[in-house]
């Protein structure tokens, strides 16, 4: 509960409130048509005042004028002819404090010598008798002193202020500029640790992504290898289109293309007549658009092209090329980079077909520890005279993994181990059993035998497979198939 006196203060209140509000919704629309009045024909007036001369705004004599002026006619009006020269604190005070708060000391004085000049022009006191001449020119002089001595100290401390003013904004100025220099460093520092966290990344993926290539590539086969170049160029060069070509006839044919569009005109074949083609087959050199000469000769097939040569011969055997590169990137040290990819790639290839006929030579397969399938027509020769001396026939058992997609790869060469160990326990010392393509097909070689005998192999073979228990050879469906070797009859 309030008391009676907080009643009534707050009734107060409440009438005040609602009064204000009156008054506003009263005169605030009379105030806003005098503001527009005054702004209509001012604006005019003030648009051709220049912005200073002598270093002093025309626009406050404007103003001081037209107060003056305003507070004459009130005197006039009033029947006050001598303009409220006995009146203190005398209007012209308002002009005068206005102007040195508002402008400073050079206004404010003009303003005070122009009610100086307005107060006293044909409106000076005459000396009473009673007045000695050094009272008489203080009481006309005191006032006129008075305005002068706030004009210049509010005028000096506004210039002042306004002095502190201007330096704490060009400080906050020059802050504001430092922080965003600084904002701006930070963000590109920023930006550029973050560009090379993830070149630094890439490089490092790039790095291991190279490697397992390079691992893969050791076991490939010539054509497997020459397939597999524009992958292993996309991790080198970062290429964004390239193609690789081989030697087929008298042609350079496509044989893979990265980044390219369906619509793409580059040619799949480079005949013999084509410029590129006797450029690289003849001079063998790298051709770059960056060289006026090269550019003619590459003309829209690209930017970049070089030949593939293998070093044992000497031979072209195919060309890369580069058809889209950034712009960044086509520098003489990428020029340099695929001049080296195009020499390993030679070298590589010309290691891949020698491994390809060692693997060819090679007696025993590494993985498996079986015969090779090429070591059958070396001892075929052999096979035979041992027929010819014995009486007898070589019998050839094929056999066949029915369910190779059961097992990975590693499972596969694990089972040729185990499949290579089961014949050697189980079956006579003559038979020789070999390898095949991908670890399905082998092939048990049984020199010399008799009807008796091979019935005997097959029923010791099918009884070790049935009662094997070793994984994954267990798991193992295995298929047979036989054939003749040799025979008498042929040997007749």
């Amino acid at each position: 509960m309030l008391k009676p006196q907080e009643q009534e203060e707050s009734q107060n209140s409440g009438f005040f409130s609602h009064f204000s509000k009156k008054i506003h919704a009263i005169f605030d629309p009379y105030i806003e048509k005098i503001k527009l009045v005054f702004h209509q024909i001012l604006d005019p007036i003030l648009k051709y005042i220049p912005d200073r001369i002598l270093n002093t705004r025309p626009v406050a004599i404007v103003e001081a004028l037209g107060y003056i002026s305003f507070v004459n006619f009130i005197a006039f009006m009033s029947g006050n002819e001598q303009r409220f020269i006995d009146v203190s604190p005398h209007p012209y005070w308002l002009i005068i404090l206005l102007h040195a708060y508002k402008y400073g000391t050079n206004e404010a004085v003009i303003t005070t010598l122009i009610s100086i000049f307005f107060l006293y022009a044909g409106n000076v006191p005459e000396q009473r008798l009673a007045e000695d001449i050094y009272d008489y020119l203080l009481k006309i002089a005191y006032r006129p002193l008075l305005w002068f001595g706030a004009s210049v100290g509010f005028g000096e401390m506004r210039l002042r202020q306004v002095e502190e003013r201007n330096l704490l904004q060009k400080n906050l100025k020059e802050a504001l500029a430092r922080d965003q220099t600084i904002t701006l460093a930070y963000q590109l520092m920023k930006e550029n640790k973050e560009k090379l966290e993830t070149r630094l990344a890439s490089e490092l993926q790039s790095s291991i992504t190279m490697f397992e290539i390079f691992k893969n590539v050791e076991g490939l086969n010539p054509v497997r290898f020459l397939l597999s170049l524009g992958e292993i160029l996309s991790v080198v060069l970062e290429p964004l289109k390239h193609s690789v070509y081989i030697f087929q006839g008298t042609d350079f044919e496509l044989i893979s293309a990265t980044g390219w569009e369906p619509e793409e005109k580059y040619a799949r074949k480079i005949p013999v007549t084509s410029p590129i083609f006797q450029e690289l087959v003849s001079r063998q050199r790298i051709l770059c658009k960056i060289n006026q000469e090269d550019a003619r000769i590459l003309n829209k097939e690209g930017l970049i092209a070089g030949p593939l040569i293998d070093p044992v011969t000497n031979e072209v055997f195919g060309m890369v090329k580069i058809e889209e590169l950034d712009f960044m990137d086509l520098n003489l040290n990428t020029i340099e980079n695929f001049k080296g990819f195009c020499q390993w790639v030679g070298y590589a290839f010309a290691q891949a077909k020698q491994l390809q006929v060692a693997k060819a030579n090679q007696m025993y397969t590494p993985d498996t520890g079986l015969f090779t399938y090429y070591q059958l027509k070396i001892f075929e020769q052999t096979f035979r005279s041992l027929t010819e001396q014995q009486g007898t026939e070589g019998i050839q058992i094929f056999l066949f993994l029915d369910n190779p997609k059961d097992f990975s790869s590693d499972e596969k060469k694990l089972v040729a181990q185990q499949l290579g160990g089961l014949v050697k326990n189980t079956l006579p010392e003559q038979v020789l059993m070999f390898g095949g393509r991908k670890h399905t097909m082998f092939s048990l070689v049984v020199p010399s035998t008799n009807p008796q005998q091979l019935q005997q192999i097959y029923g010791q073979l099918v009884y070790a497979l049935a009662t094997c228990d070793t994984v994954p050879l267990n798991n193992a469906t295995v298929g047979f198939e036989q054939r003749q070797l040799y025979s008498l009859h042929q040997a007749a």
